[in-house]
């Protein structure tokens, strides 16, 4: 029996070696198990790690979770477009394409905690590799061999123990279960002591080790965030070279930072995805002192809900709203936080001797004996100039102080203008009131004003008091709005400070700028930003969304956000078959849209500032498709690819007073003695000697073979050359009066004509031998910045107050007034955008509202749409159908369905 047993027992040699491999492989798993077991127990807490004093704390349970999702926001990108982070863009760019994103491993590498912290100058990050833990303690032993680091990482030692340094801002340590970097070797040493959780205090630690409702926590400390804010302002003022001085947020800094809760941390909530964009700050303050500070005495007032904002009609786009003390104590405190250079204190004091010298007033009394708790500033709808309100807590007393300024022989008030049955005041605001509004940064030397419903209106444009009165007995308020609606409902109605925007026709000057935040704000064109105190806590609150604009159709595809400004300029492809558009971005980079494929292409030319489309038959002799010329006049020939035509660049030595343009196939451009350069497209050059002896100051107008400019000045006038050859003999044609831009040229009749309007709105219209057209000239009422164009037999017309004109050969004029439309600037665009008789003509003003009429002043279906400058008009989406493309003020291209 014994035998037989040990017959069986006895395996095979071959199945007891595949065993034996078995059992080394489970004893080697089972060690693993014990060392990953043994480190993940084994730890050392992230808070013994994180040095105390921070001025920013953030906490995420998993990198992955909270940074993943932000590789696909449109926000990230622009972050990442910033001076600070622009070095790592092309880094982040190719992890946000990687396929390692779908990676079940990178994914769970990801998932673990990591805790950072921003100090003064320096920050810190602590990895916890949580059950990656045994994986983590090994690679300090795998560095020294691994061939690709050596030379790149640098082993030191301190007290503590050995860490690495990757260059003069990385350094890294491996301990335990953590992986720490900072970008301070000092941090990290501090960090290195593992003793750091005994200097906070109990309440503290636990608002850090408290479980996460969300994927990521963010608190700071009052003080330290405030003083690192502090700093930053400084530096970036002394980079900035614009100041020696305290600038207004280091002054207003510098005076609550002192009564900041000492046992309170300040909290900071944020989220965002493509739609939404969320933050919230909020710093508890102690404001139980008998500091008798004005900017302390305005924290201390609780936020109200600002009896205004329910008054606000549906047409206000954006608001400024103040409901934070009196005019008195806002004024107390602007002396103490305004930087000294402004002198704010100094001008107070002079005006306020004129005052009472002028009207046996003191400054005080005439602007705060009458004035309430409530200020702002807003815009209509359409309408470039802002709107100033003021709640009058004393109606009577407000009546006197007018009664008395009014009468002086100082200051008058013209009762005369009388808009939609509503008589408005208009008055000149006395030279010493106006320097000190000036020192606070608002400038209106001839407001209209209007009394209703306890408020004081005052602006330059009269239609805005227009607007407020016929908003006033309209039931659609702006707080019922869905754009308002919906960056207010994380907000509540109590606000101390309170702004709104409203990208959709207009843009604020809160969002103008070329900074990253600015573009990103830009992103989510509709936001509500809330300063308020409520039981001694400080609360700042931004909600925006990205708002799909209701103006027009987009096209699949747009709006294409584009990385730097432009001036408004969209050029079309010339070239047969060329689908290709042009523009221009930050003067230093030719860009283009293939409008078939959607490829984009781009070229960096220093100092470029003028493109100009190539004529047809360039484009045929050697690709040329568009002209481009520098500053200092180096002229470019750029095929459709952006890439320069053989023989380019040309020095042309010309120094342009203005842009160049293109005759019978050559670009011209103009110098500041009046002579004309000629490019060909075989890059040779000529010149021509006009008679203009005050230079050149707008692109001539080119008609075949007719080429004409307008001379600016009192003793200028029209010039006009046909081959070359001046048709104006006699000199140039004659106006009574200062114009702009470049003559009208057009035929009629079979016989030439050119017309042009000057700013005071006198028409001229000249036949070619110099004989004015019986009845012109003729006047039109308004101011004008830019000449009349010619449609369909009528010359049309747009003045700076929005009054589009068409006016026939006949001398008969008839006018429309676009509502809530300024043209100080803008662009008339004639062309046949639907292929059907006639023409049509597009206006763009101050606002970002494209209009389009026909030649009977009936405005276009689906007209106005969001954009400014010229509108392009090409078939997108393959329907046969032009489209509108233009740019936004927003910084995009905007492409809409305007034909059905």
């Amino acid at each position: 029996m014994d035998k037989q047993e040990n017959k069986k027992k006895k395996l095979p040699l071959g199945v007891r070696l595949l065993l034996l491999h078995f059992k080394l492989v489970l004893v080697l798993l089972i060690v693993v198990l014990v060392w990953f077991t043994f480190c993940y127990f084994d730890r050392v807490k992230s808070t013994d790690a994180l040095p105390s004093e921070y001025a920013v704390y953030l906490r995420t349970d998993s990198i992955w979770e909270t940074a993943e999702p932000l590789l696909d926001l449109d926000a990230t990108l622009i972050a990442m477009t910033s001076p600070e982070l622009q070095k790592y863009r092309d880094t982040f760019l190719k992890v946000k394409s990687s396929r390692l994103r779908k990676s079940f491993f990178v994914r769970t590498a990801l998932k673990r905690r990591l805790d950072a912290a921003v100090y003064d100058g320096s920050a810190i990050g602590i990895l916890d590799a949580g059950i990656l833990s045994g994986a983590a303690r090994i690679v300090p032993y795998a560095i020294p061999h691994i061939k690709k680091l050596s030379g790149l990482l640098e082993i030191s030692s301190n007290q503590y123990g050995n860490y690495y340094q990757l260059n003069e801002s990385t350094f890294f340590v491996f301990k335990k279960n953590l992986i720490i970097f900072s970008t301070d070797k000092m941090l990290l040493e501090n960090a290195m002591t593992y003793s750091n959780s005994k200097l906070y205090s109990k309440e503290e630690l636990s608002a850090m080790t408290a479980k996460l409702k969300n994927p990521l926590r963010i608190l700071a400390n009052g003080k330290n965030l405030l003083r690192f804010v502090e700093n930053m302002d400084s530096e970036k003022s002394v980079e900035d070279e614009k100041e020696k001085n305290p600038s207004a947020l280091k002054n207003y800094l510098e005076a609550i930072v002192p009564y900041l809760s000492e046992n309170e941390f300040t909290e900071l909530t944020f989220g965002i995805t493509q739609n939404e964009f969320n933050l919230g700050i909020s710093v508890p303050m102690n404001t139980e002192t008998d500091e008798d500070h004005p900017v302390l005495q305005l924290l201390k007032r609780e936020s109200s809900v600002p009896t205004l904002l329910p008054k606000f009609s549906e047409d206000v786009q954006y608001y400024t709203l103040i409901s934070a003390g009196t005019l008195q104590s806002l004024k107390d405190a602007i002396l103490k936080i305004l930087p000294a250079e402004k002198d704010f204190s100094s001008t107070w004091n002079k005006s306020d001797s004129v005052s009472r010298i002028v009207f046996n007033t003191p400054l005080d009394e005439l602007l705060f004996s009458w004035t309430g708790d409530e200020f702002a500033v807003f815009g209509i709808e359409g309408k470039s100039e802002p709107v100033f309100a003021i709640k009058v807590a004393d109606e009577a007393k407000r009546t006197e102080i007018f009664d008395r300024i009014f009468s002086s022989y100082l200051l008058n008030s013209n009762d005369s203008l009388l808009v939609d049955g509503v008589r408005l005041p208009c008055v000149q605001m006395p030279g010493f009131v106006l320097s000190v509004l000036q020192a606070l940064n608002i400038n209106v030397p001839k407001p209209y004003y209007l009394i209703r419903d306890g408020y004081l209106y005052m602006s330059q444009s009269p239609e805005n008091l227009v607007a407020i009165n016929s908003g006033a007995h309209n039931s659609k308020r702006l707080t019922g709005s869905t754009n308002w609606q919906r960056v207010s409902s994380s907000q509540t109605p109590y606000s101390t400070l309170s702004l709104y925007y409203n990208l959709e026709r207009s843009v604020p000057f809160f969002v103008k700028g070329n900074s990253a935040m600015s573009k990103i704000l830009a992103l989510y064109n509709s936001g509500r930003f809330d300063l308020r105190i409520k039981d001694s806590v400080l609360s700042v609150q931004l909600q925006a969304s990205a708002v799909e604009l209701e103006s027009s159709r987009h096209i699949p595809g747009f709006p294409i956000e584009l990385e730097n400004k432009t001036n408004a300029t969209l050029i079309k492809s010339k070239a047969k078959k060329s689908k290709l558009v042009f523009w221009l971005e930050n003067d230093s980079s030719v860009n283009s849209l293939d409008c078939g494929t959607f490829a984009r292409g781009k070229t960096e030319l220093p100092e470029v500032q003028y493109i100009v489309a190539a004529s047809e038959a360039t484009a045929k002799a050697n690709n040329g498709e568009l002209w481009a010329v520098t500053k200092s006049g180096m002229v470019y020939l750029l095929n459709g690819k952006l890439e320069s035509v053989f023989g380019y660049p040309i020095l042309s030595g010309v120094s342009m007073t203005c842009p160049p343009f293109v005759y019978k196939d050559s670009l011209v451009l103009a110098g500041n003695d009046g002579v004309l350069c000629f490019i060909s497209q075989t890059g040779e050059v000529s010149q021509f000697e006009t008679d203009a002896e005050d230079g050149i100051k707008s692109a001539p107008a080119v008609n075949g073979d007719i080429l004409a400019f307008y001379e600016k000045g009192f003793f200028g006038g029209i010039h006009i050359y046909k081959n070359l050859e001046p048709v104006t003999k006699e000199g140039p044609l004659e106006l009574d009066g200062i114009a702009y831009g470049s003559p009208c040229l057009f035929t009629a009749g079979g016989k030439q004509y050119t017309a042009m309007i000057t700013q005071a709105g006198q028409l001229y219209v000249y036949d070619f031998n110099g004989e004015l057209l019986d009845p012109f000239p003729v006047g039109l009422n308004g101011v004008f910045y830019m000449n009349v164009a010619m449609a369909d037999g009528y010359l049309f017309a747009l003045s700076a107050e929005g009054e589009f004109y068409r006016v026939g050969l006949d001398g008969k004029s008839m006018r429309i007034k676009i509502p809530y439309f300024t043209a100080k600037t803008g662009r008339i665009t004639v062309c046949d955008y639907d292929g059907q008789a006639g023409e049509e003509i597009f206006i763009s003003g101050d606002g970002n509202s494209l209009y389009g009429f026909n030649s009977l002043m009936e405005m276009l279906p689906h007209f106005p749409v969001s954009g400014y400058g010229n509108p392009l008009f090409v078939d997108l989406n393959g329907d046969n159908k032009n489209d509108c493309l233009a740019i936004t003020f927003d910084n995009k291209i905007s492409a809409s369905n305007v034909l059905k």
